[in-house]
């Protein structure tokens, strides 16, 4: 509609309005120059039929914008309502929109990871932390009772067993947090894999005098693989440990070579684990009952690190009668 109405010098002028569907607001254009007395109503007249079909076209073409905007509108809503689930339909927006509710769905993924991240730390370290506390606080209260310095020395030697065991249960947690928020920035690389494996068969083998440590099947020795060298390293350590700590007598790595990847299979002959047990063995904190060691983040960790490499993790029977664990890597970038 076109009206007349006050301006800020109070003369009155000239004004063109239309309400936005489903909003209590208005598109309002002027004010517009006025015009010679005698020629008012026609003015009036032409300004109405060349404005109010400009500003009905505004509002048709703002009324699909503003209801995808309600979408991410109430998906922030239910955000903050407590539902870390909730995202905008991507499908459901249109292409002016699309990118908004892009950087919204990655801004709330984020969150929900951090959030949950967050919360499983909570729960770990209230319950990890009692044991290697609880161990140093004994050993105080031995050593404080100890009848001669012999008996103090082995005290002292336990409670610094239990000080590197905090030490380490730290060390893991933030390293997993730094995974989970991506915090960690991965320089991939090409690797020369086989020195990297003999290196670390050769300080696992240290720890485990008692385990063989061996290469089976292998590629050539130039064969590389596409990684971050930290991220590649802790990985593969952490499942030969894994594979050192529950094997008998026996460790054999086994490389193939793939047109666009490298598989790495890591077998031990120890009791193996479960068939119901193998996809839950890679989720944080968990530890299968009479493991005994470690907090349940080493396997967690190779799995997120696999992932960002773009790689796959899992658990398969092992030729030796135990586990094997089995990773794939890219050779390309």
């Amino acid at each position: 509609m076109f009206f007349l109405a006050p301006d800020a010098s109070g003369e009155q002028r000239g004004f063109a309005a239309s309400e936005l569907e489903g909003h209590s607001e208005v598109f309002r254009c002027g004010p517009f120059p006025n015009f010679e007395r005698g020629d008012d109503k026609a003015a009036t007249t032409t300004l109405a039929l060349v404005l109010l079909p400009a500003a009905l076209a505004i509002a048709l073409l703002l009324r699909p914008i503003a209801r995808q905007l309600r979408r991410v509108e109430h998906a922030a809503k239910a955000i903050a309502a407590g539902d870390l689930t909730a995202r905008v339909d991507e499908q459901q927006v249109g292409a002016a929109a699309k990118p908004l509710a892009q950087a919204f769905n990655h801004m709330a993924s984020r969150t929900e990871t951090m959030l949950r991240t967050q919360r499983e730390l909570l729960q770990a370290v209230s319950h990890e932390l009692r044991t290697p506390l609880a161990r140093i606080h004994f050993a105080i209260d031995l050593i404080r009772s100890a009848p001669d310095d012999r008996h103090r020395e082995e005290r002292l030697h336990s409670l610094e067993n239990a000080s590197e065991e905090l030490d380490d249960l730290v060390g893991e947690l933030l390293r997993y947090v730094r995974l989970e928020s991506d915090e960690d920035r991965f320089d991939v690389e090409s690797l020369g894999l086989i020195p990297i494996v003999e290196q670390l068969l050769e300080k696992h083998a240290q720890v485990h005098p008692t385990i063989s440590f061996e290469i089976g099947q292998r590629p050539s020795d130039q064969v590389t693989v596409q990684a971050d060298r930290a991220g590649f390293e802790r990985a593969l350590g952490n499942l030969i440990a894994n594979a050192a700590r529950f094997a008998e007598r026996q460790v054999v790595i086994h490389i193939l070579e793939n047109e666009d990847s490298i598989t790495i299979d890591i077998d031990d002959d120890g009791p193996g684990i479960p068939a119901g047990d193998r996809q839950r063995v890679f989720e944080p904190f968990v530890r299968l009952e009479d493991s005994g060691h470690g907090v349940g983040l080493g396997l967690a960790l190779v799995r997120r690190i696999v992932s960002k490499h773009g790689g796959s993790v899992a658990v398969q029977d092992s030729p030796l009668g135990g586990s094997r664990l089995q990773t794939g890597w890219p050779r390309r970038k």
